[in-house]
């Protein structure tokens, strides 16, 4: 198979495994029929034969030379089935090459060989469930020798020699014993031996044989460098070798690393926890300053290694071992566990568990066996003795022919054909619609029988009517029985009522809306159930659960029974039961009426915040049936009903409804009104104007419709969800807004006296939907669908305001057939009524899916209307759950610098759901589990669960939620599949609001704490993916979570754009980053980079296809493109310095700066664009991406700074000095002119020294010394990052600066792609929300000690135990500062309620 091979054939390797694969299971099948298989292999099988089984037999021959011979007898019976099966026929042989003649014979080389037969052989068990270790075996010969060993880690390199040495002794001692008792006892002797060495930490024996024991030596293939970013015990011990041998000694790849393991830093993974083994051959000093280094821990004195070492880590791995080779096999074998110590895995302890259940039911063939029938004294085989003659009667022939009744069974499968001779539709049907009508009884015997079959047929149809379908039903039904539907005769008014109760009770009924009424817990539910609208009334009582810490006295009652479900954040749960109320008492008691909280045996009482209207939308869903059994028509239960699928029934097919539409727009202050009632049914639309005077100034409706409808077609020509093109309209303008009402009234009784047949009313109003039904009472006659598209408020504050008014109606007439087909459809992804859609349907779809799943998953919700989850009660006096969850910037890197090579930007988006869908493989890639991960929740093991017992233990409350986390990537998964798989656009609508819907405060599952986790893994597959970025040769300028700047390291733009698209390719083919979307923004030919609000550049060109694609995303860099193609050659200089904002307008300061600076970057660019056949690049020993990569360009950015730049900056800096005198404090407009200027010219470090000499100069001419304070600059911008705010036009997810983002306008700020400004509401909401969790944290925060550090423990301790004070964590003076700041961006972006609260807090200060 090898390419490297002479006869490299693929064809005849494929052969050749073929082959022998049908050998191997032709030969398991012969073996299996004698004995057992034990190990399959690709050329050979081991198998164990009874030792009745013939093996040798001697052949006795005629031959003189050869007169017997031994043969063996299975290698025979292979051998010939080998001969059978794979001889090949038409084998041609050449015979004379001259003619190509060929001689065709039979040929088989392929034969079996017998070795053995062997004393034992030990196979090892896998410790995964379901699992099986191939090429693991150990032979033993009858003499007690090993025959064979294989695949175990005694013959393995890097192995740790306690195992080695463990295997080493355990094999010999399996030939122990008489029994498998006696056999497994003389084995754990060996295991017990070496765990006493671990668990003794070693005492007995000197540290040389210690370290040889329980070190790991492991070869690197390649060098340390190379490895980049990767984590394993291996890199850790070569680069901790690097640093107390130095970097020479770990140069070269091939490099050996012995390690131990130890037991510090707590917490950090193994990789962390290598310690080279040369450290405790140094020096004692400098093993004390390494050792306390690498572990982490300052107060390590004296050095003894078992106090380093991690005991349990090599406990676990040769308990591993002896899981493999000794329990795990003992407890397959019934063999109880030979080593206690070591423990089975758990899906083994529960297998164990239910084979020693003693309540467990027993199979027949467990208390019965099979006993051989008597023979008697004639031969009978009979087992009764009836038949049995005397003794004296024995030689009698003529016998008696009398025989006793035999029994004669006949078994019956379940499912017989008699049962499934009826399917579900017929069941929901009459006996007389199924078999026809019952034959006469007649008066010959055929005419009965044919009767009486007849009957049965009938009788058996009703029984399993009865019995929903199965006959002889034993299991316990709830309710009433299901009732025989009975025929009437055809054409009574019986018959009619019947077959509308049967239709209602067997078809399936497809949800419209479910309304509330006035009564609590009654809800209007309007459904659709073949083709005719019924309108039934829906029970929902409220449902909540109460965890008690001691149980009740009955486990059921008549509001309650006790469950079994998965709380919230994990809480344990000791006694928990459900409650069904009827809504009406729980809102006239509350809860308290059952239980009370303040009872300390209540431990919380959960979904009470869950409303009946969203358990209702969870249970039912669009398409629903009524269960069996039901016979009430006045109402139904919550229970009576069931969700069913829409494969099933379709929803809402197309011309299924009939669509009215109802249009209604106001003016915010004034009274004017227009409604629009559109009778598409019967062709007609009635438009009334609600004005101050009665003049009509409507424009001709019919010329206004025909031209908008026109303009549709031309758009679409095949758009066949147009209203008619005839229509009459009926135009009226009143003054009075009752009369209005009255009229709507009117003309909805008519339509509805016309019977249509089944309509519904699609709402657009500005008006709440209570309110119109209240003023337009026919409006609850018919299922309603509110319609969430406004126009704006300022429509009608124009002189034609009824000429614009029937042009928005018409418009949004002639598409509502399209927004209600486009509704429907995203109401059968969600499985919710039409009419029950909300304003927000992302983030009411994302909770009804996830309430769902976690319903499915038998958890609890934790639906809250607020920002607090419901945790049973526990969210009211826990404020950490609000003062813990503060966000900070998603910022990762930022490297300032000049940088003379193409730079490219990166958008980043999809992070949060790649990172949800990759979350299992976040923490293995750095090198930890999920398991024993520092903030994994802990497991519980089989025996906390039979004890009862239930571990509460939790570093992290979002550790807690790691059961809910799991669900949420499995709703995630579905909506991933439904994209590839179906191509659903709802479910890609749904994977786009994810991030927005977990952010969302009011989404009802909102959970800081699984907002937190997914943010902390988010931050590391970032990390990772900033280190990918370096490990394919990208300089990282600067990273956040929606955008990456990268040095790419090439002159030319086309070559870095085609590098870069390469490297895209490469990080997305990753699994890790597939769901990722990495698009390019903009790309630089020269950039000077401060931070993302303080830059400057030569933009490149781009291609035309990313162009186009830069233009669609809406990019504006504020420069001016001009369609000349001469001066499209020309650089474009790109500025945006917020530092620039603090200095002056006047004198020309800021003009001047941006001047300089620009002039500075054009020159330079201009210089290497020149020259740049005759500039080289410098090899330095420590690389610059600035300018002091290039041959000569430093001496020339130099020479253009002593000579051009330092006139042009000396008369600029004097102007501005004489015009702007300096402050009494010392500060003036020059100074900071002059500061600014040279941080940006000093970002290259090979320009520092010309600009110091410059600086220095111009702050001689200013008369401000040079190492004065003053001289110092620094950022005065005011700043204040708020993290991953998202645009609700185009979901755009980004971080923003409020103080100095570069897309703002002077009262808002605006999102990069669509230009669509912020909600400022929302924003100083935000601000608001983190000034209360600031003042939350800073009045629950720890007390620390000045000195060493520590928490403060005593609460009546002043000092510390080192006797130095103590201080807060949280300083006062950052707290004014931040509102100083605050009050700065509320006065500036016109925030009053931010400014007064921040203004009223300041003053108490």
């Amino acid at each position: 198979m090898r390419k490297g091979a002479r006869w490299h054939s693929m064809e005849m390797a494929g052969i050749v495994c073929y082959t022998g694969a049908n050998i191997i299971m032709k030969a398991r099948e012969i073996i299996e029929q004698v004995g057992r298989p034990l190990e399959l292999d690709t050329d050979g099988i081991w198998c164990i034969l009874p030792a009745s089984f013939p093996e040798n037999f001697t052949i006795l021959a005629t031959h003189e030379k050869k007169q017997k011979f031994n043969i063996s007898y299975p290698n025979t019976v292979l051998n010939s089935m080998v001969k059978e099966y794979f001889t090949n026929d038409q084998y041609h042989e050449l015979v004379n090459p001259e003619n190509f003649e060929y001689k065709i014979r039979s040929e088989n080389s392929i034969f079996f060989e017998v070795d053995g037969p062997y004393k034992a052989m030990v196979l090892p068990a896998s410790k995964e469930e379901g699992k099986k270790l191939k090429k693991r075996y150990a032979v033993f010969n009858f003499d007690g020798s090993l025959a064979e060993l294989k695949g175990f880690e005694v013959k393995r390199r890097g192995e740790l020699q306690l195992i080695k040495n463990f295997q080493s002794s355990v094999f010999e001692a399996f030939l122990k014993g008489d029994t498998l008792e006696s056999c497994y006892a003389a084995v754990s002797q060996v295991a017990d031996y070496w765990l006493d060495v671990l668990f003794s930490k070693g005492r007995n024996m000197p540290d040389s044989e210690l370290f040889d024991l329980i070190s790991e030596n492991r070869s690197m293939s390649k060098k340390l460098d190379e490895y980049g970013g990767q984590k394993s015990t291996s890199i850790s011990t070569a680069k901790r070798l690097a640093e107390f041998l130095g970097d020479q000694m770990v140069k070269d790849a091939g490099l050996a690393c012995k390690y131990v393991i130890s037991r510090k830093p707590e917490g950090a993974p193994v990789t962390e926890r290598a310690i080279p083994l040369a450290i405790f051959q140094s020096e004692e000093a400098i093993q004390k300053h390494y050792l306390r280094k690498w572990l982490k821990d300052s107060s390590l004195g004296e050095i003894d290694i078992r106090d380093i070492l991690d005991w349990d880590y090599y406990i676990e791995r040769l308990g591993g071992a002896i899981q493999k080779i000794i329990t795990i096999p003992a407890a397959m074998q019934g063999v109880p566990n030979p080593v206690p110590r070591v423990r089975h895995p758990d899906w083994l302890h529960k297998k164990i568990l239910e084979k020693n259940d003693n309540f467990k039911q027993r199979r027949i063939t467990d208390m019965f066996t099979h006993s051989a029938k008597p023979v008697d004294q004639f031969g009978s085989s009979n087992g009764t003795d009836s038949n049995m003659g005397d003794i004296e009667d024995g030689g009698r022939s003529n016998r008696s022919n009398f025989k006793s009744p035999v029994a004669v069974v006949t078994k019956r499968k379940r499912g017989s054909d008699k049962e499934n001779e009826f399917s579900e539709e017929d069941l929901n049907k009459t006996w007389r619609e199924v078999l026809g009508n019952p034959p006469s009884i007649g008066d010959t015997k055929e005419q009965h029988a044919a009767w009486i079959l007849f009957q049965k047929r009938k009788w058996l149809f009703q029984s399993l009517q009865k019995n929903l379908g199965q006959k002889n039903k034993k299991t316990k039904t709830t309710g009433t029985s299901a009732a025989v539907l009975r025929s009437s005769a055809a054409g009574t008014l019986g018959s009619f009522i019947q077959r509308a109760q049967r239709m209602l009770l067997t078809s399936p009924w497809q949800v419209l809306q479910i309304a509330a009424t006035n009564v609590p817990g009654e809800f209007r539910l309007w459904a659709l159930v073949q083709n005719e609208l019924h309108m039934v009334k829906l029970i929902v009582p409220r449902i909540f659960y109460a965890n008690l810490k001691s149980p009740k006295i009955v486990e059921e009652g008549a509001l309650f029974k006790k469950c079994n479900r998965t709380l919230p954040r994990s809480k344990q749960v000791y006694h928990l039961y459900k409650y069904s109320v009827p809504e009406e008492v729980f809102q006239e008691h509350g809860k308290k009426l059952y239980l009370d909280q303040t009872d300390p045996n209540v431990e919380g009482v959960y979904e009470t915040q869950v409303t009946p209207m969203l358990r209702a939308l969870m249970h039912i869903g669009c398409v629903c049936k009524v269960t069996r059994g039901v016979q009430s028509m006045d109402k139904f239960n919550l229970d009576d009903l069931d969700m069913i699928s829409i494969a099933r029934q379709p929803y809402l097919p197309k011309d299924n409804m009939k669509h009215l539409y109802f249009y209604h727009h106001r003016h915010p202050t004034k009274p004017q009104h227009m409604f629009g009632l559109c009778l598409t049914p019967l062709k007609k639309i009635i438009i009334l104007v609600v004005d101050t005077v009665r003049t009509n100034l409507m424009p001709n409706m019919v010329n206004l419709y025909n031209a908008e409808r026109m303009t549709k077609l031309q758009k679409n020509a095949d758009d066949e969800l147009l209203p008619p093109d005839e229509l009459t309209f009926e135009v009226r303008v009143e003054t009075d807004i009752n009369l209005v009402y009255k009229m709507l009234q009117k003309h909805l009784q008519a339509y509805k006296d016309e019977k249509k047949g089944p309509t519904l009313l699609a709402v657009q109003s500005t008006m709440d939907m209570s309110d119109l039904q209240k003023s337009i009472p026919h409006f609850n006659e018919f299922p309603l669908v509110q319609i969430f598209v406004q126009d704006i408020e300022e429509l009608y504050n124009v002189m034609d305001w009824q000429k614009i008014g029937a042009k928005a109606l018409v418009r949004h007439y002639l598409n509502s057939e399209r927004v209600l087909e486009l509704m429907s459809e995203q109401c059968r992804y969600f499985h919710v009524p039409l009419g029950n859609m909300p304003e927000d349907p992302a983030l009411f779809g994302a909770d009804i899916f996830y309430a769902r799943h976690l319903t499915k998953h038998n958890h609890v919700l934790w639906c809250s209307p607020t920002d607090k989850p419901d945790l049973g009660g526990s969210q009211e006096t826990d404020s950490r759950l609000l003062a813990e969850n503060q966000e900070g910037s998603t910022e990762v890197c930022n490297q300032a610098g000049w940088y003379a090579s193409v730079c490219i930007e990166l958008d980043i988006d999809s992070l949060a759901i790649n990172t949800l869908l990759q979350s299992h493989h976040v923490s293995d890639i750095e090198g930890t589990s999920n398991v024993v991960a520092f903030d994994a929740v802990a497991t519980t093991t089989i025996n906390d669960m039979v004890s009862g017992n239930q571990p509460l233990t939790s570093y992290d409350e979002s550790a807690r939620c790691a059961e809910a986390f799991k669900i949420l990537r499995i709703m995630a998964t579905g909506w991933m599949r439904d994209i590839s798989v179906y191509r659903n656009v709802f479910a890609d609508f749904q994977v786009i609001h994810f991030y927005r819907w977990l952010r969302s405060a009011k989404a009802l599952l909102y959970d800081p704490a699984l907002l937190r986790t997914l943010q902390n893994l988010m931050k590391k597959l970032f990390l990772q993916l900033v280190a990918e970025f370096k490990r394919l040769g990208c300089m990282i300028i600067y990273a956040n979570f929606d955008k990456i700047v990268i040095c790419s390291k090439r002159r030319k733009a086309k070559d870095a754009l085609d590098n870069m698209e390469f490297i895209v390719s490469s990080i997305r083919n990753k699994e890790l980053f597939h769901s990722l979307e990495i698009t390019y923004r903009r790309c630089w030919e020269h950039l000077v980079w401060l931070d993302p609000a303080n830059f400057g550049g030569v933009q490149g060109k781009l291609p035309e296809d990313m162009q186009n694609e830069i233009t669609q995303n809406g990019e504006k860099d504020g420069e001016e493109k001009d369609d000349d193609d001469e001066e499209s050659d020309d650089p474009v200089v790109v500025m945006n310095w917020n530092i620039a904002e603090i200095l002056p307008e006047t004198a020309n300061c800021r003009n001047n700066f941006n001047a300089v600076i620009a002039g500075y970057i054009n020159a330079i660019y201009t210089y290497i664009k020149k020259n740049e056949d005759r500039i080289n690049m410098v090899v330095l020993s420590q690389p610059s991406l600035g300018l002091g990569q290039y041959d000569n360009v430093t001496e020339y950015a130099k020479d253009l700074l002593a000579d051009e730049m330092s006139q042009t900056l000396f008369r600029m800096t004097e102007k501005i000095d004489s015009r702007l005198p300096p402050l009494p404090d010392g500060t003036s407009a020059a100074l900071d002119f002059v500061k600014a200027v040279c941080h940006i010219l000093g970002l290259d470090p090979a320009m520092q020294d010309a600009v110091d000499t410059l600086k220095s100069n111009l702050l001689r001419l200013i008369n401000v010394g040079e190492f004065s304070e003053k001289a110092v600059w620094y950022d005065q911008t005011v700043s204040y990052v708020v993290p991953q705010i998202i645009c609700k036009s185009c979901n755009h997810c980004r971080d923003i600066d409020l103080g100095r983002d570069q897309y703002r306008s002077d009262s808002a700020w605006l999102c990069p792609l669509c230009n669509t400004p912020y909600d400022n509401v929302e924003i100083e909401c935000i601000m608001l929300e983190i000034i209360n969790r600031k003042f939350l944290a800073y009045n629950l925060q720890d007390l620390q000690c000045k000195k060493c550090n520590q928490i403060k423990l005593e609460n009546l301790a002043r000092h510390c135990q080192c006797s130095s004070e103590f201080k807060c964590i949280l300083s006062r003076d950052d707290i004014i500062k931040l509102l100083q700041t605050f009050l700065s961006l509320g006065k500036r972006f016109h925030m009053p309620a931010l400014t007064e609260t921040v203004e009223d807090i300041l003053k108490l200060t």
